[in-house]
């Protein structure tokens, strides 16, 4: 029998936990791209430039599993460097860490709907539950939201939360079970080095699962079937730390401050409503983290009391599994750095505070329907949604009050590429300040021609020789008239130059073309009388075909001019601007040759925010319209 796809979808059939479950998955998406849109750059940051010998040995066939798995500082970034990989291929080998972005917006997705249908499998899902999804995309975590680099962090959390949900789902000790915890403590250990706290968290909860299934200690050790399932458990375990720690050189613990631990320590667990460590009273951060942890610190020896209760056991495995690793987590930071503030890039592990915090008052709320008296019961529920109310404002107010602080470090991002943009230009540039973690492998990554070509395209241009003019005082670098609208390239060349009355030719060369399209980004009016703009391909007899642009002048606006060159390949090609015009001027920015699938790749990533918000209001629409006509 035939099944219409939309029936399947339809509200009277779809499980509500998988409904909300899409929602939540939608919206952290959306929110998540909508903040990488407004404040990235598609640009590599601070440690994302040791990515470049990774990629340099891929191209070149020599990429080992050693130079994976090999140490960065005191992590082992396996899981960066493989999807590193993954989005550079899929880019056509190009280097194009907004693409990571998007990676990790795709990761709190998946993360978000796990959640919410975990819990709502729980019987915990009510409004302030499912608001708690909003934490995953607090702008507090500002740092690796606008990095592609740090898909470390939110892998790592992915791989926490997807196992804690898996062992409080299944509660059994199955194979498939042990395989998927193995399988989190990898991701997290070869995401960040404090995912190694995993492996001991998951260790103890398999152990409890065991316990709790052959109902003591006795018949646990009676029982071949669990003691099997453990012992295959210890060796995935003790394989991962020999991978993790084979060849590991341990660096010294350098704390940068000397703030105390326990200040330290306290401001982590008040995170986000406490940022500094020093500026802020004890008091403050005591009352924090009590209206933070109070309810998860209530309500663990409550299921540890009940633990033979299913609902108990399971919510027990689920809420002290993170929490424990939260709790490790603040203290390898507190030991291990020690700075005067809390960084935001520690905030996408941190938040998890209040999501636990947000969780535990709902388990407080589900336990207390065996009051007897209805009026305790009720007080009982009014201070939970009190509660509630007080630690949401505080997650909303710190969250408004990080746009500002974003908007900073936005700022100081683009700064450095500025500098590393005049580096590429001129060798001296830049070499005094610092900018960069180590100034002379920048330079050396930057002078090597394979990690030339496969940088982000509005760098490329900036090296010398990819450009010439010709003749006149016009053209010069960022000279298009200031007031611009639409998406604004990084590298650019403009007539105008402070007045309409600069004249001049432009060349700007291209390498072989070898791909379907050619793109440029163009702005002004190369229409005008006076003005060309136009693509010259060479053939071998120093004959030349031209291609001349001839639609609607972009006026003060960028646009793109794609062209089919599928034609010419293996031709050398240059791009000739031509202003002899005194009222007018034109601008153009770094070429791009990309085939149909690039073309199709990059498309998405560039307008994520209205594919994002499509994609949000479908689901939406799937999951709460009533399809009435494909009903049976």
């Amino acid at each position: 029998m035939r099944v219409s796809v939309l029936r399947i979808f339809s509200s009277d059939r779809l499980d509500n936990c998988v409904r909300y479950a899409a929602l939540a998955g939608a919206f952290v998406f959306f929110f998540q791209c909508a903040i990488i849109t407004s404040y990235a750059a598609n640009f590599p940051f601070w440690d994302e430039w040791t990515l470049a010998d990774t990629l340099r040995k891929y191209l070149s066939g020599s990429l080992s599993i050693n130079d994976i798995f090999a140490q960065h500082n005191e992590h082992n970034v396996a899981v960066v460097r493989l999807l590193c990989l993954l989005v550079f291929s899929l880019m056509g080998n190009t280097w194009h860490p907004l693409a990571s972005m998007v990676v990790s917006a795709s990761l709190v997705a998946v993360l978000a709907g796990v959640w919410i249908w975990t819990i709502g499998r729980l019987g915990l899902l009510n409004w302030w539950t499912a608001l708690s999804c909003v934490c995953l995309v607090s702008p507090v975590q500002y740092e690796n939201m606008i990095s592609g680099f740090q898909t470390a962090f939110y892998a790592m959390m992915l791989a926490v939360a997807g196992g804690a949900c898996a062992l409080a789902l299944i509660h059994r000790l199955t194979r498939f079970l042990v395989v998927a915890s193995l399988a989190c403590v990898f991701v997290a250990a070869f995401s960040l080095a404090s995912g190694l706290v995993l492996s001991l968290i998951f260790s103890v909860g398999l152990l409890l699962i065991a316990l709790r299934e052959a109902g003591s200690m006795r018949e646990l050790v009676r029982s071949r079937h669990l003691v099997m399932n453990l012992g295959f458990a210890l060796v995935g375990v003790v394989l991962i730390a020999w991978l993790f720690f084979a060849n590991y050189r341990m660096l010294p613990v350098n704390r940068t401050s000397n703030v105390s631990l326990l200040a330290y320590f306290l401001t982590a667990l008040s995170f986000p409503f406490v940022k500094s460590v020093v500026d802020t009273p004890l008091q403050i951060k005591v009352i924090s983290s009590i209206l933070i942890w109070g309810p998860v610190v209530a309500i663990i020896p409550v299921l540890l009391r009940n633990w033979r209760s299913v609902f108990e056991f399971r919510t027990l495995l689920l809420l002290s599994s993170i929490a424990a690793f939260v709790i490790g987590f603040i203290i390898l930071i507190t030991f291990g750095r020690g700075d005067p503030f809390i960084s935001p890039r520690y905030g996408t592990v941190l938040v998890w505070s209040s999501m636990l915090g947000l969780l535990a008052l709902a388990v407080g709320v589900r336990l207390m329907e065996a009051f007897r008296s209805r009026a305790v019961r009720r007080v009982a529920v009014l201070l939970c949604n009190i509660w509630v109310i007080a630690l949401l404002s505080a997650n909303v107010t710190a969250a408004l009050a990080s746009f500002d602080d974003m908007r900073r470090y936005a700022e100081w991002r683009l700064a450095m590429r500025d500098a590393t943009l005049a580096l590429l230009a001129t060798s001296e540039a830049a070499l005094d300040t610092s900018l960069f973690p180590d100034r002379e492998k920048l330079r050396g990554w930057l002078s090597d021609p394979v990690i030339q070509s496969i940088m982000p395209f509005e760098m490329s241009y900036m090296l010398p020789g990819q450009w010439t003019i010709v003749e006149g005082n016009a053209w010069t670098l960022n000279g298009e008239f200031p007031a611009q609208t639409g998406k604004t390239p990084f590298f650019r060349l403009g007539s105008w130059s402070g007045n309409d009355v600069h004249t001049g030719t432009l060349v700007v060369h291209l390498s072989p073309i070898r791909e379907q399209y050619l793109v440029l980004p163009v702005s002004g009016y190369p229409t005008h009388p006076g003005n060309l703009l136009a693509l010259e391909v060479m053939d071998g007899d120093n004959q030349k075909q031209t291609l001349v642009y001839t639609g609607v002048d972009p006026r003060e606006r960028w646009d793109m001019w794609i062209v089919d060159v599928q034609l010419f390949r293996g031709r050398t090609a240059q791009i000739v601007a031509i202003d002899k015009s005194q009222d007018r001027w034109l601008a153009v920015g770094a070429p791009r040759q990309i085939s149909f699938w690039q073309l199709a790749v990059e498309s998405l990533v560039e307008n994520i925010v209205p594919i994002a918000s499509v994609v949000f209001f479908a689901v939406v629409a799937i999951c709460f319209y009533e399809w009435h006509g494909f009903r049976s």
